[in-house]
């Protein structure tokens, strides 16, 4: 069984309909948009330490 959670989040109008726009543009939920962009974004930080990390050993 999946266990799903809600998460608020505060914006303005103008920044809710661009989401909505860019969502409907791509083809994907708003849920699915913020939900990718957060997962990128660990991704991203992560992979960034690692290559740290490996340019210090290397170093």
């Amino acid at each position: 069984m999946i266990l799903l959670t809600v998460i608020s989040l505060r914006i303005d109008t103008q920044e809710e309909k661009l989401i909505k726009e860019y969502a409907k543009a791509n083809n994907i939920s708003v849920s699915a948009l913020f939900r990718n962009a957060v997962l990128e974004k660990n991704e991203d930080e992560i992979n960034l330490g690692l290559h740290n990390q490996a340019m210090t050993k290397h170093k």
